[in-house]
């Protein structure tokens, strides 16, 4: 089953309503978030400025596809996306709730399972804003069940390795979307290999769209640390790790997969 999940209103809703952290200052900086899924036709780009503005003017997406070489990558454009201020990119983002501008930027290919890719948004009066991420492959769910037993309940899941992701996020469909209510993350898992054994709270049972399906998010490094670093809010908050260069936010890369649950 290739079907979108609850972490992918989760990731857009912890990056967006809940997950960004910037100074409280006025500069030329943007925010920006880009979140690169190569199942998805086009791939949304989220900026913003930092400072207090109606908005950025003339605003640029570009998508670049890194090559190798010592020390680094060279950079090649691959699509660009001018003004095209979309509702929705993929039928993943909903934009109701956010206050910035949303571009789609459609390559006109697959991405590359494994390759690097770099987002950069420019707009007039401020500072470039560019990241990169290695996009995460294709991959398979294999086996989910829950066991009961008890007044417990077991969860079993293997899947197979999707090149280019650094962790896997775990959570059973949710009846709600997490964007949707006060506590954006609900119960998930995040796993470093192929495979879960864990109990699961009463909560996300209850939670859980009948039939009870399982599913899986492999994230890219990037996008991992950001959504699973920092802590807190106001003066002593500890900002979580970021990978936008002059400016804000993050690019990573996320793919979803799912498979109905067999329960014992």
């Amino acid at each position: 089953m290739r079907r979108l999940f609850a972490l992918a209103p989760a990731a857009a809703g912890w990056l967006l309503a809940c997950g960004l952290h910037y100074p409280e200052v006025q500069d030329d900086r943007l925010v920006m978030v880009a979140l690169l899924d190569p199942d998805s036709a086009a791939h949304a780009v989220w900026a913003r400025p930092i400072a207090t503005a109606a908005g950025p003017v003339s605003v640029t997406a570009k998508l670049y596809r890194g090559v190798r070489q010592a020390g680094g990558f060279s950079w090649m454009l691959v699509a660009t996306a001018e003004e095209s201020e979309r509702p929705q990119c993929g039928g993943q983002w909903a934009t109701s709730r956010i206050h910035g501008t949303l571009f789609c930027v459609d390559p006109g290919a697959p991405l590359d399972p494994g390759a690097a890719y770099m987002v950069e948004v420019s707009a007039g009066g401020y500072r470039t804003a560019r990241g990169h991420t290695l996009v995460v492959g294709d991959f398979e769910v294999r086996e989910a069940v829950l066991t009961t037993a008890g007044a417990s309940a077991k969860l079993d899941a293997s899947w197979t390795r999707s090149v280019g992701a650094h962790r896997y996020f775990v959570a059973l469909r949710r009846l709600h979307p997490p964007i949707r209510v006060e506590n954006p993350k609900g119960w998930y898992a995040d796993v470093d290999g192929t495979s879960i054994a864990t109990v699961v709270p009463d909560s996300a049972i209850d939670d859980a769209v009948p039939p009870i399906t399982l599913d899986v998010a492999a994230a890219s490094r990037e996008l991992h640390e950001y959504m699973t670093s920092g802590m807190g809010r106001g003066s002593l908050s500890v900002p979580p790790l970021q990978n936008v260069e002059n400016g804000f936010g993050v690019v990573g890369s996320i793919r979803f997969r799912s498979l109905p649950v067999e329960s014992r």
